[in-house]
């Protein structure tokens, strides 16, 4: 049961990446969209700083 649960999130969460990715790399890349730039920043911050990045850092430096 555990195989087959685990196996349906991962599916249904790549697909709804997938299609989301897809639905807003459209928008951005033509240009009109109001706040694109900001979109774009709140992007690419936080695949910068990814959730476990500052637990790690805390971790790490005590």
């Amino acid at each position: 049961m555990s195989y087959g649960v685990t196996i349906f999130i991962t599916v249904v969460g790549t697909l709804l990446s997938l299609i989301l990715s897809a639905m807003m790399a459209h928008p951005l890349s033509t240009g009109r969209l109001k706040l694109g730039n900001t979109i774009n920043f709140l992007v690419y911050f936080t695949t910068l700083f990814g959730a476990g990045l500052v637990p790690s850092c805390l971790l790490i430096s005590k």
